[in-house]
């Protein structure tokens, strides 16, 4: 499983947030996913951006393709 891979896999299961160790582990790969739309820190819920990374539609069509 490459970075990006498993930062589409837990923004899924698991939405971190920006301070978090896991983000700062995988800082290029959220910085990739990120840039290409795959992840957001736009929240539905509140309508407004968070400190929380969710996946995007953009995100979850690339994990299902490389699943």
């Amino acid at each position: 499983m490459d970075n990006v891979e498993l930062v589409l896999l837990t923004a899924h299961q698991t939405p971190f947030t920006t301070r978090s160790d896991f983000a700062r582990e995988n800082a290029e790969a959220i910085a990739e996913a990120c840039y290409e739309g795959q992840i957001t820190t736009y929240s539905l819920s509140l309508n407004d951006y968070s400190n929380v990374w969710y996946i995007t539609s953009i995100g979850m069509r690339l994990l299902e393709c490389i699943s």
